[in-house]
Parts: C-alpha cells; sequence; structure tokens
C-alpha cells in the first residue's frame, strides 16, 4: 500500500547515508574484496564489517548509548580499524590519543574528552596505573587491552570481543550526531578537542574522493599514525567508496617502495620528513611507481629541493595540501608547482577561503591577513571550550561561519594562496610586520640548508628580532656566519636575521610540524632574555 505525503516518514527529511552505515553495506555487497592489508594479514570486507559489528554490540553491551564518547590510544594496526568502525557503528564518538605524547598530555585529554571506554596496548597502559583509572570516566569493563598483557582492570581485547555476535547493532545515527573528537597537535599550547559530526566527516570524505580521484579500486597506502587526521585522507575516502587499504605499523621509505610496487597502491599520504627519508634511498629512481595516482603530502611545508625530488620521481601523482583538521584544505597539483613554486594551492570542492584583518575585515587583494575557510565539513567546537570556539569563528556578510586560522597567507590575482606564518609567529620589529614563512622560504634555498624555522626573540631596542634555526644537510659543512650573511643580503633590511643557529634536526610532532614552542624555550635556556 502506498503512503500519502502527510504519511512520509521523517527519516526522508535528513541525510541517511553515514560512514559506518557504508561499511555495513560494503561488508553485506562486497563480502570477499579486500578491505585492509597490514604486515602481511588480508581482511576482507565482510570480515571488516563482521568484526566492526562485534565491537559495536560490545560496547553496547558495556552500557555505551549514542553520544558515549570511546577512546582510542593504538598503533597502526588491522585491529585499531576495526575499533575505529566499530565505535561509529555503536553510534559512539570516536576519540583517537596520539601514542607520541607524554603521560600528563594523555591523561588530561583522556579526563577532557570523558571518555567511559579506552581502548589502548601495552606499553601504552602503563599511563594508566590504579590511581589515575579512578579519576577517570571510563566505566567497569571499559578498560580494554589489545594484546592482553596489563592484567587487573584491563580485559583482553580477543576474549571481550569474542562473546559478541556479528549482526549490524542497528543503531540510527543521523548526520548532526557526533562522530569524532580529534586533539590538535598542540604546536602552539595545550592541545584542543576538535568535534566534528557525522555528515560533516561524510562531506570530508566525498569532496577527498572526488578531489583525490578515489574510486572502489584504489589501494590506500596509510603510512602516518591512525589517531591524526592526516591518515583520514586516506582512510575516509576508502570507507566512502570501498576500496582497500593498506596500513604500515611504522614507516620505512625501502618497505614504502616495496608496498607500492607489490600491492600496486594508487595513494598514499607522507609528512615532509618520510619525503626526505625516501629521497636519501639509492634506488628509488629505479622502483617502479607507476601505480600511484596521488602522493599526497600536507603538515608542513616541504622543502623545495625534496619538492623537485619528488616532482622528477613521482611526476603528476604528486600533490600538496594545506588545512587544518577545523575543517578546510586548499590543494595544488604537480603542474602547478613549477609556477607557483611557493603556494599552497586554492581552495578544493565546496571550500571558501578568505584573509581577515585584527579586525575581522577582508583585507585588500595582495595584501596578508589571517586565513579563514568555510567548507561542508567545518568542525562543531572545540570540545569544553565554548569561549576558545567563539573566538575562532568568522561570519561573513552573509551569515556564514568560517574557521580562523591563525595562519597567515596572501592570495595572488590567480587566486593562489601562499602561507607567510602563524599570527602569533608574525615578528613585530621596530614596529613593522615580519613574516617567518617568507624568512624560512629564502633560507630554504640555500645550497646547505635542509629546513629552517624563525622565531620572535625580545630585543632591547626593537622590541623583537627574528633569529633563524636552521637544520644543515648531512653532507655540508655548517657555517652559521655565512648563512646568516647569504640570507641578510637578500632580506630587506627590516627583515634581517639577528642569528642563525644550527642544528641537526628540528623539534616536531608526530605528523612532521616543527614545534617552536621548543624552539623559544629552548632559545630562552640557552641565549638569555635579549638579543
Amino acid at each position: 500500500m502506498s503512503m500519502t505525503v502527510s504519511e512520509t516518514p521523517a527519516a526522508f527529511d535528513r541525510p541517511v547515508s553515514t560512514i559506518p552505515r557504508l561499511i555495513e553495506l560494503y561488508g553485506r555487497w562486497q563480502p570477499d574484496r579486500t578491505a585492509l592489508i597490514c604486515d602481511g594479514r588480508r581482511v576482507t570486507w565482510g570480515q571488516y564489517a563482521s568484526e566492526a559489528n562485534r565491537v559495536a554490540n560490545g560496547l553496547i553491551g558495556l552500557g555505551i548509548a549514542p553520544g558515549d564518547r570511546v577512546a582510542m590510544l593504538t598503533g597502526n594496526s588491522i585491529e585499531t580499524l576495526q575499533v575505529m568502525a566499530g565505535i561509529l557503528a555503536a553510534g559512539a564518538v570516536l576519540v583517537p590519543l596520539s601514542t607520541m605524547l607524554d603521560i600528563p598530555t594523555l591523561r588530561l585529554m583522556l579526563k577532557d574528552s570523558g571518555a567511559k571506554v579506552l581502548f589502548s596496548e601495552d606499553p601504552y597502559t602503563e599511563a594508566f596505573p590504579p590511581e589515575v583509572r579512578a579519576d577517570a570516566a571510563v566505566i567497569d569493563g571499559g578498560w580494554i587491552v589489545f594484546d592482553g598483557g596489563s592484567g587487573g582492570e584491563w580485559r583482553p581485547f580477543d576474549d571481550w570481543i569474542a562473546g559478541f555476535g556479528d549482526r549490524p547493532p542497528g543503531v540510527g545515527i543521523r548526520g548532526e550526531d557526533d562522530f569524532n573528537i580529534i586533539y590538535s597537535s598542540g604546536t602552539t599550547g595545550t592541545p584542543k578537542g576538535i568535534t566534528h559530526g557525522h555528515a560533516a566527516r561524510f562531506s570530508f570524505a566525498l569532496t577527498r574522493a572526488v578531489d583525490f580521484r578515489v574510486d572502489s579500486d584504489s589501494v590506500m597506502l596509510v603510512t602516518t599514525p591512525l589517531y591524526h587526521n592526516g591518515s583520514c585522507l586516506l582512510v575516509y575516502p576508502a570507507w566512502l567508496v570501498g576500496a582497500t587499504i593498506v596500513i604500515m605499523p611504522k614507516f620505512d621509505p625501502v618497505a614504502w617502495m616495496d608496498l607500492v610496487e607489490r600491492e600496486r597502491c594508487s595513494h598514499t599520504f607522507m609528512v615532509p620528513a618520510q619525503y626526505q627519508r625516501l629521497s636519501e634511498v639509492p634506488d628509488l629512481e629505479y622502483r617502479d611507481l607507476s601505480s600511484l595516482r596521488m602522493a599526497l603530502t600536507a603538515g608542513a611545508a616541504i622543502p623545495a629541493d625534496i619538492k623537485q625530488v619528488m616532482l622528477t620521481r613521482i611526476g603528476d601523482a604528486f600533490m600538496e595540501l594545506y588545512g587544518a583538521t577545523e575543517g578546510f584544505s586548499t590543494t595544488i597539483r604537480a603542474s602547478e608547482m613549477t609556477e607557483k613554486p611557493d603556494s599552497v594551492g586554492r581552495p578544493v570542492i565546496g571550500v571558501d577561503v578568505r584573509l581577515l584583518d585584527d579586525d575581522g575585515n577582508e583585507v585588500a587583494p595582495g595584501e596578508v591577513g589571517e586565513i579563514a575557510g568555510n567548507s561542508p565539513y567545518l568542525f562543531r567546537e572545540y570540545h569544553n571550550q565554548p569561549q576558545l570556539t567563539a573566538a575562532a569563528i568568522w561570519l561573513s556578510p552573509a551569515g556564514e561561519t568560517y574557521f580562523r586560522s591563525g595562519d597567515l597567507g596572501r592570495i595572488d590575482e590567480q587566486g593562489y594562496l601562499y602561507v607567510v606564518g602563524r599570527k602569533k609567529d608574525m615578528i613585530i620589529s621596530g614596529g613593522i610586520n615580519i613574516y617567518a614563512g617568507d624568512l624560512e622560504q629564502l633560507l630554504s634555498r640555500h645550497a646547505d640548508v635542509v629546513e629552517a624555522a624563525v622565531i620572535g626573540v625580545p630585543h632591547r631596542e626593537w622590541g623583537e628580532t627574528p633569529v633563524a634555526y636552521v637544520m644543515v644537510r648531512k653532507d655540508a659543512v655548517p657555517d652559521a656566519g655565512e648563512v646568516l650573511n647569504w640570507a641578510n643580503e637578500r632580506l630587506a633590511k627590516f627583515q634581517r636575521l639577528s642569528r642563525v643557529l644550527l642544528r641537526p634536526d628540528l623539534p616536531r610532532n608526530s605528523m612532521g610540524k616543527v614545534l617552536k614552542v621548543e624552539l623559544m624555550r629552548d632559545y630562552e635556556r640557552e641565549r638569555g632574555d635579549y638579543e
């Protein structure tokens, strides 16, 4: 019997497609196709969906309800991806935690998230002794460990999951429901919990799939930690279209080339430090990388010489992305990089970028302003931090919501964006603005420089002055004075560096971003208060 218009179910008024729903459907309609590959293990879509359902049913059995947070502190593995999918299928909120963080920060994040379950593995369980567990929101039975090595309150994952069936849990998920809380990298201060909804993450996956040319035959090679948003650039589009995900538990450039050749990988993402290691492999030019449709870099600026090696060896597949976990991005393809070597490209599908002054007004064309972005996959809020959320939002004259990134940039007449530094990195010397990114780009062109990071330090006369920390090539004979003179000969008088300090490497987070907070601390500890 047909329905009248007035009897139409309300479900037709909202999007019904969600990522956990798609994983369930691929398990039903392409059960024998390969979903996951890791360390020689291969998991089909049927097996993947079944194990995700077991996790979801187990969480529901523990009393987890839609909207409850579930945290993960695990490495790259098939089990990690199974649990991620299971958390979402249960309608719970995924909270991935970084295995690279110090113990106090991990405890703070677990408490801030209010997670009721924590999946972990040795040795990370040591961060949560009984007195810490007693202060967390984790429920009885909610401490679950993959390898089963800790005992006590920690329940072995294999034993726990064995007691649950693999039928879909049947949880209704709406687009507006929370999908994840991803904590920021913390390069400029205390990490913030970035919250996205299901509809936003679906849009993120869809736009990435279109822009990256991902389809069901794609093979996505994941080299970065699964807890980070960078890995979502590959995993979420694969979930969207039912592609294959190849997981590297630990990055190694030779193993990466082996996997590309053996599995005919079509898409990969690596941070600049990984591309640098790849460029140093002697037989790179002899390896078969022809299957790659996209080799993406993001997370930090890639040195010009490393970029040139990748353009030569990977060719048209090479691509650079600039963006924020909060939800907007630009990309630049290999074909554009020769003409625009310092640009991060133009906005991707559905994204708009504006440049703002300190008062929230748009700057004139060609001028520097704070980069603000709008997209269909914008974050909802910073978890438990409404004041920070409000401060990060700019409303356009039309009432559209933009995220204020804290990055400074300029846009050329062809619409290409150039990042000149962080707003907090802007150095004000004698009342004149100096953009650290401009100085770093210049230093990177020196023949012996791999990468540079410029900070502003106190100066008795000028207020602030720029100081550069420089990482030189392994085969170079370092000379800080020569690098300083070379740079200052090419800089405007007001931009000139006060000092160049050589380092064998630069402090970074897990995604390769330079931690300028650490450099400031090093300067204060080693050099004193003023130049």
